[in-house]
């Protein structure tokens, strides 16, 4: 069986043959040919220059991305990304409008839309925090970390994105088990002040911004619990040493921006 395969997939394959014992499995579908990696890349322990990603998964905003890279006795920030879900107001309330009129099959549509624009929304998550890895791994060696605040399962009970954010970072779960990443999960919070933990105060008329009432900081919620998420990680991996190279930045970035830190 001879099928035409597209560019990009030809060279992911042949970036998996170089770098990845791995297997295949190949499904002919009605509509499309499905390619399935199996393997699993060999943790690199936790060597350096090591890149620690945080992740904050939020009902809300989704997901925020914060990467720091340890390497030759300091901490710099190399990944900044934020991934906004999509937004199904309309949608809900078209569905909504053409149910209550009897158009059951338009209505189911609609919500099959939504689905679709949810399950392509977790896909870009996933392929951008692996090419990030890669890129690290192709470029520099040493290892990688992705610690993602934990997900309280309860708390998301109801909420529009439930399934979505616990299917991505199942995900990135199994992404970081192909791809030899270290997967981590921590309970990170972004209402904690980045630099002396005290409970922070939300600022009036600015979006999820706080300032901390003993040292003054002010930060931005999503930001800090990404951040918050790699000392939680540094610490828990009893790298002491790597966690004061951490703080050591953060009072660098601090002392640059004058105690305001909600653009980190």
């Amino acid at each position: 069986l001879r099928l035409p395969l597209q560019g990009s997939v030809v060279r992911e394959l042949e970036y998996l043959l170089r770098h990845y014992d791995a297997k295949f499995t190949v499904q002919v579908l009605s509509n499309r040919l499905q390619i399935i990696a199996h393997g699993r890349r060999r943790v690199r322990g936790f060597s350096l220059p090591l890149l620690v990603l945080g992740a904050d998964v939020n009902s809300r905003y989704g997901l925020v991305l914060r990467g720091l890279l340890f390497e030759k006795g300091e901490a710099k920030l190399v990944v900044k990304r934020r991934y906004k879900p999509p937004n199904h107001g309309y949608r809900r309330k078209l569905a909504a409008e053409l149910q209550s009129a009897g158009l059951h099959g338009e209505a189911g549509k609609v919500r099959g839309r939504e689905r679709r624009l949810n399950e392509e929304w977790v896909k870009t998550v996933v392929h951008s925090v692996r090419a990030i890895i890669r890129e690290h791994y192709d470029k520099r060696g040493g290892s990688a970390v992705l610690a993602v605040d934990q997900i309280n399962s309860e708390s998301l009970r109801g909420t529009e994105l439930q399934g979505t954010l616990l299917s991505v970072v199942r995900r990135l779960r199994w992404m970081c088990s192909f791809e030899g990443a270290y997967f981590l999960q921590v309970a990170a919070s972004g209402k904690r002040c980045p630099l002396c933990g005290g409970w922070g105060r939300e600022v009036p008329g600015l979006n999820r911004t706080y300032c901390c009432p003993l040292c003054q900081t002010v930060w931005q919620r999503d930001s800090a619990a990404s951040i918050d998420a790699i000392a939680v990680a540094l610490y828990k991996l009893r790298r002491y040493d790597l966690l004061k190279q951490y703080y050591e930045w953060l009072w660098e970035v601090i002392d640059r921006n004058q105690g305001i830190i909600n653009k980190i």
